[in-house]
């Protein structure tokens, strides 16, 4: 299949980039909520907060982890057929990370 326009490529590696920055800063949510729990744990009284306070926090960051991982989930299109960049139909969530080519339409996505 030829190249329907020069700038999918490069289209392409900036969503690849912006999704694995959102993947990344999501990583860092889940361990700050992992860290805000145990800081619930050992000190539930520290900065006034209780047990119940610092759990929230804690919930709040996982939550927060999930939307920004589903934004750069849903963000990783094919710029030429919009398509999700999937690896499989089996698994809902699976992406393929670096792919050579679109597996719906088959474009191009890396030099």
């Amino acid at each position: 299949m030829t190249q329907p326009d020069d700038g999918v490529i490069p289209a392409f590696q900036q969503r690849r980039k912006h999704m694995l920055q959102h993947f990344g800063f999501s990583l860092l949510l889940f361990v700050l909520a992992l860290v805000l729990m145990q800081i619930g744990e050992a000190l539930p009284d520290l900065l006034g907060l209780g047990r119940r306070g610092w759990t929230t926090a804690a919930a709040v960051q996982m939550i927060a982890g999930v939307v920004f991982a589903l934004v750069g989930f849903l963000q990783y299109r094919c710029p030429a057929c919009g398509n999700l960049v999937r690896g499989h139909d089996r698994y809902r969530l699976g992406v393929l990370i670096d792919p050579d080519k679109c597996p719906k339409c088959g474009v191009r996505l890396k030099e």
